[in-house]
């Protein structure tokens, strides 16, 4: 099974391409993004990973990119999934071609978004926001739908970005956001002396989202309790959804790369990078002494 902690099965997050059609100063896979000859997964990868998956009785199958619905054969991909799987988990920036807007629409009962708001052109392109806003909307009306953002600059109001949705499209959706956490061998945006901010931070924003009604906060993994006042610490655990303490949170996460290859996470993937065979193998060993050996301090 793709599992790295003990007793704690993970479905494995599949990045689809590198291709993209935004440039968020946050992005941790924007070193593949620059490069000449961006990765794709190849539908018959796409298919071969699907097979193993399914022995793992894993009943959501995960998409990501760089920005999914760019591959292209996002159709074919689409189709595969749906005959092995339930459902589709889809991260996107919600800037999908109309094309695979269609595909969506046929099948949209079997997905759930994940939708990052916090892009440069929906912060700063009026049309393309609107754009957007209408399609997180409709299918907040027929699915599981989610909004969310990566905080990576303290000085930012990260609220402004869901004043333009109306009261009850926020009522409908859930809310999932985090910090950007620092990638391997790269100046971190939010430094260790600015921890406590990201503290107060998320505080704030979890009294936004519980006052505005949100269906449901999460709160990604990489956070310490020692970010927070006791005070903050005590209101965001008894209103919002934490995946757990420290890098590898609670439940964890194994990311794997267009060549069916795998990291424990994308921020740590030259660290740390497994072949598909070595995975089914030897991935919960692996996994759990990088962790302990590497990032002790993220543990507690």
């Amino acid at each position: 099974m793709f599992i790295y902690k003990k007793k704690c099965a993970v479905d494995p997050n599949i990045l689809l391409t590198e291709i993209c059609n935004q440039r968020c100063p946050f992005c941790f896979a924007e070193d593949g993004m620059s490069n000449a000859k961006l990765k794709m997964m190849s539908p018959n990868n796409f298919h071969t990973l699907v097979q193993k998956l399914k022995k793992d009785n894993i009943n959501t199958i995960r998409l990501l990119g760089g920005e999914p619905t760019l591959h292209p054969e996002f159709e074919k991909i689409i189709q595969i999934a749906l005959k092995n799987f339930h459902t589709i988990m889809l991260f996107s920036n919600g800037f999908i071609p109309t094309k695979n807007q269609k595909i969506i629409k046929k099948n949209i009962n079997r997905f759930i978004f994940n939708f990052n708001i916090g892009t440069p052109s929906f912060a700063h392109s009026t049309k393309q926001r609107n754009e957007a806003i209408r399609l997180m909307t409709y299918y907040s009306k027929e699915t599981e739908t989610n909004l969310g953002f990566t905080i990576w600059d303290l000085t930012y109001d990260y609220k402004k970005l869901f004043l333009y949705f109306s009261k009850a499209t926020l009522k409908r959706v859930g809310i999932r956001f985090g910090y950007a956490k620092t990638i391997y061998n790269k100046k971190p945006l939010i430094s260790k002396e600015q921890f406590s901010q990201v503290g107060t931070v998320i505080a704030d924003l979890t009294h936004f989202f519980h006052d505005v009604g949100a269906k449901q906060i999460s709160i990604d993994c990489g956070l310490m309790p020692t970010m927070f006042s006791n005070t903050d610490l005590k209101y965001v655990q008894s209103h919002a959804k934490i995946k757990g303490w420290g890098c590898s949170g609670k439940w964890g996460g194994i990311d794997i790369d267009t060549d069916l290859s795998a990291f424990p996470c994308y921020p740590k993937s030259k660290m740390l990078k497994i072949s598909p065979t070595k995975l089914r193998t030897d991935g919960i060993d692996i996994f759990n002494k990088f962790y302990k050996s590497k990032m002790p301090q993220c543990y507690e």
